[in-house]
């Protein structure tokens, strides 16, 4: 190794404090300061943690826009941030100027929907003449007695339908 490693842990457990500046880093064996700082955090066995809270409310005074709060809280609806705003539900949560008309095109693209196919040309005449089927699965959570997968089929003339759970895809 052509570099010496330092660790800020073992040096401030020795009661000097450590800073770290833009371009340097410095040393102290007591340190005063007037200033308050921007973020602030904790010493957890040897690793320091900085406070979401502190860090995040400084990041957040910067950019100020009802944009940004609007995808910061889950796309929230306009109409609904507003009324965040100025009930003063959510703590922190600056005073925007809320636009209702704007599209955020994210939304919109999660609300599309696929086009609905046409109608089928072709109509059973008798019971299981025609019988529409799909799998689903596997999911996380074990179904009925360890089974992740399931099923269906559709009579297409009387529309009645059937489901059974399978222990594998292969089943089918």
């Amino acid at each position: 190794m052509k570099k010496n490693l330092l660790s800020v842990p073992q040096i401030t457990d020795t009661g000097r404090y450590v800073l770290f500046g833009p371009k340097e880093v410095m040393i102290f064996d007591e340190f005063e300061t007037k200033s308050k700082s921007v973020v602030g955090g904790k010493k957890n066995e040897s690793v320091y943690v900085l406070s979401a809270g502190t860090a995040f409310v400084g990041k957040v005074k910067t950019n100020n826009s009802a944009d940004l709060w609007h995808q910061r809280l889950s796309h929230v609806g306009y109409d609904k941030l507003k009324l965040m705003m100025t009930k003063q539900f959510a703590i922190g949560l600056p005073n925007l100027d809320v636009n209702l008309d704007v599209v955020c095109s994210g939304c919109q693209y999660g609300k599309a929907h696929e086009l609905p196919y046409g109608s089928s040309q072709h109509r059973s005449t008798a019971p299981l003449e025609l019988v529409h089927t799909d799998v689903f699965g596997a999911v996380k959570q074990s179904l009925i007695e360890g089974k992740r997968y399931m099923i269906t089929f559709i009579d297409d003339f009387s529309r009645y339908f059937w489901t059974n759970f399978m222990k594998e895809k292969s089943e089918a």
